[in-house]
């Protein structure tokens, strides 16, 4: 049964032109243990036409093999044009004690722009000797790139070493906001556009590139008008500053009935609401006994994102700057 579907998923790789497709047809064969041609799995893993993600796929299947990831074709691999790859390639040799990649790793830790290789730097040298992460976080300011601070910590969070998880904890002391001052750069904003749609909702209640929510306000643009920090804050502490129109009060009237919704408007003589639904509720305001201060709807999503999730959110939201609204169309109060 083995065999058979291994010659289906081969022919099927060896004919799919979709990346994606392929990648997860190599995930899924990995994951139901079925046998793929060594010799094919070594020739698309040195095929730099394929997306990196792809190679990677091949790259961990060859890993599973006994004799088809070489020290030969690793050490092809140290110069990989893909980072991904690149990157897979000298954590192994690390492990293997291969010299060059020993040396590339420890300069890696401290790379101002191949954030992957650093990642798996710090990864590999905190695997084998955990207290050297201790050394680098003490450096920090000193060469290493704040995108992979967070990977840094991490590690050392995660590590076997008792000694080196208790210098995590120490730094991080109880306070969310020296984790968070973490997730400022360095993430991926494909993974954040996942975590937007995904695990953060945040598609649920925010208009992006014209999908999604009306109850906050549109992101389409946010990244041209906020910088990092800004918009970090608006993650992790939305009520701090408001947008107008988008802040949730209550009414109190003088005949004892109440009223919540978006605040979308007051001035001396009324108070527009806007309910759920989005229709609108006028209140004069000599029929008003008491108005709450507007507060944010959207929770802390420090609170409930993972570091590295919420590291990706600020990326994707950075990075959205170039939506252009149709001809003709009028803006909609927040775009």
């Amino acid at each position: 049964l083995v065999a058979k579907h291994g010659d289906s998923f081969l022919t099927y790789l060896k004919q799919e032109k979709r990346d994606d497709f392929a990648t997860l047809a190599t995930e899924v064969s990995a994951a139901l243990k079925i046998r793929l041609d060594v010799d094919h799995l070594r020739a698309q893993l040195l095929n730099q036409k394929l997306s990196g993600s792809l190679r990677v796929s091949f790259f961990n299947r060859l890993l599973e093999t006994k004799s088809g990831m070489s020290d030969d074709l690793l050490s092809r691999l140290f110069e990989d044009d893909s980072e991904q790859v690149r990157a897979l390639a000298l954590g192994e040799g690390y492990l293997r004690e291969m010299d060059a990649a020993s040396i590339a790793m420890q300069d890696a830790v401290q790379s101002a722009t191949e954030w992957l290789v650093a990642r798996e730097a710090i990864k590999r040298i905190g695997e084998k000797h955990p207290e050297q992460l201790i050394k680098f976080w003490k450096s920090r300011s000193k060469g290493i790139n704040p995108a992979v601070w967070l990977d840094l910590y991490d590690a050392m969070a995660q590590s076997k070493s008792e000694k080196v998880r208790n210098f995590a904890k120490s730094y991080y002391g109880g306070d969310p906001a020296r984790i968070h001052s973490m997730t400022i750069t360095g993430g991926d904003k494909a993974k954040g556009e996942a975590v937007f749609r995904n695990q953060g909702a945040c598609v649920q209640c925010h208009k992006m590139n014209g999908e999604g929510g009306e109850q906050g306000p549109d992101l389409s643009l946010v990244g041209k008008r906020l910088k990092r920090q800004k918009l970090l804050e608006s993650v992790v502490n939305p009520s701090a500053e408001i947008t107008p129109g988008y802040g949730l009060s209550t009414v109190q009237l003088k005949s004892g009935d109440m009223a919540s919704g978006r605040l979308i408007s007051e001035n001396k003589k009324e108070v527009v609401l806007a309910a759920l639904d989005g229709k609108e509720m006028t209140y004069p305001r000599t029929e008003i006994a008491e108005l709450s201060p507007p507060i944010s709807a959207m929770p802390a999503m420090g609170a409930t994102l993972i570091p590295q999730d919420l590291r990706d959110l600020i990326s994707y939201l950075a990075s959205a700057r170039n939506y252009k609204v149709g001809k003709g169309a009028a803006l909609k109060h927040g775009e």
